[in-house]
């Protein structure tokens, strides 16, 4: 399958989905990551603010925002920008994406990043939305990577380009994969 073909069929797939279910599968990804030792040990987390068609995040932010340094992307023309999260400094911007305001800090100061992804594989490539921003935002990183879906975003295999950056963790709700 090419990544568009990919993109249609996660679309169609994750369209079939409801909140309450959304949110359960969400639950559950999101207390195998807290039970880790690369979350355990983090300090300052990257983590995503969800789009409907993204596995739900808002509460997770809200959350460990309470025992951890919890920082946002945003969109800043063709990159993203690191920006510690704020309750009160969400705003809605590009693409009509609620992002954080605020100074943007250096992507090696976080422990982990934890990325979203149309569909993903079990070597750690991962199909994003085509724009590239995570791939650049991650090159070089020194961060830890992981990357969180539903179980039907694992997928035997994605095409990978060389300019695409494997995770170092696939976690769905049913699965819990290190990539060696």
């Amino acid at each position: 399958m090419t990544k568009q073909e990919i993109r249609r069929l996660m679309r169609q797939l994750k369209s079939a989905l409801c909140d309450e279910q959304k949110d359960g599968l969400s639950q559950e990804v999101f207390a195998k990551i807290e039970d880790c030792e690369a979350f355990k040990s983090a300090r300052n987390v990257m983590l995503y603010h969800s789009l409907p068609d993204e596995l739900p995040t808002h509460n997770v932010v809200v959350r460990w925002a309470l025992c951890k340094n919890v920082y946002l992307p945003r969109c800043n023309g063709d990159e993203l920008d690191v920006v510690k999260f704020e309750p009160q400094s969400m705003q809605l911007g590009s693409f009509r994406i609620i992002e954080p305001q605020g100074e943007p800090v250096d992507k090696n100061l976080m422990d982990l990043i934890i990325v979203p992804a149309v569909a993903f594989d079990d070597k750690g490539g991962r199909v994003g939305r085509g724009k590239g921003y995570y791939d650049r935002l991650l090159t070089g990183c020194r961060a830890t990577k992981m990357v969180v879906g539903y179980p039907f975003q694992l997928i035997d295999d994605v095409p990978a380009e060389e300019h695409d950056i494997k995770m170092n963790y696939i976690v769905t709700p049913d699965k819990f994969i290190v990539i060696k």
